[in-house]
């Protein structure tokens, strides 16, 4: 199992996945994630296991976020395969379509590329990962390794994708946008699948997710 990158404690949103899908972060709403289709907590505590196929970690109808200071989204994260399409790590999108915060594969893409999408009351900014850029890719290489991932947008719209606490040019996006500050409702709510269409299932493991209502800097991912 991973070690735990310490941070501080301000979350607003923390499921461990050691053993449930307690969330113990700060917020008012908290919400416990629910395992969908085959998913399992592994018997060492070291997280959720999503099989590809099927399997998902379901926040329900009504998950309601304000990104107030900017928005992060954290997580230990072990691959179990690395083909194209493998994987949607977090998918949040409001009823109508007007909000969202997507982190996955670039579908159709190569491999280890990175798609980072908000949508924030109609406007939409993606950063895409090249496969040109130094890292031949966000995703970690080798399968079956656990990696700290990180995605943060700040509230004047400074998109950044991290690994292990570093990011890079190629991972970052100046001219995005901020995530909703105001108390959003995503209808549509997982980690491991996109819920709207149904597709795009994670292969692998998650460990202590957290999700923030401001941009953590490097040093604390």
């Amino acid at each position: 199992a991973p070690t735990v990158v310490l941070v501080l404690n301000d979350y607003a949103h923390r499921w461990t996945l050691e053993t449930d899908g307690t969330d113990t972060g700060t917020a008012a709403n908290l919400v416990n994630l629910t395992l969908g289709g085959d998913a399992s907590f592994l018997a060492d505590g070291g997280g959720a296991q999503i099989d590809g196929t099927g399997a998902f970690l379901d926040l329900g109808d009504g998950f309601a976020f304000a990104a107030t200071g900017g928005f992060t989204w954290c997580a230990w994260v072990r691959y179990d395969t690395q083909v194209k399409n493998s994987g949607e790590l977090l998918y949040l999108q409001d009823s109508g379509g007007q909000n969202w915060i997507y982190l996955s594969t670039n579908l159709g893409k190569t491999r280890r590329q990175a798609y980072f999408a908000i949508k924030n009351a109609g406007t939409y900014k993606p950063l895409f990962t090249a496969a040109t850029d130094p890292a031949n890719g966000f995703f970690q290489e080798a399968v079956g390794t656990w990696a700290h991932l990180g995605a943060t947008a700040s509230v004047d719209g400074n998109m950044t994708l991290w690994r292990n606490g570093e990011t890079r040019e190629a991972w970052t996006k100046t001219d995005g946008v901020a995530a909703n500050p105001g108390s959003t409702v995503y209808t549509y709510a997982a980690l491991g699948r996109s819920d709207r269409p149904v597709r795009n299932f994670f292969t692998g493991a998650l460990k202590d997710v957290r999700l923030y209502a401001r941009a953590l800097p490097g040093a604390e991912l």
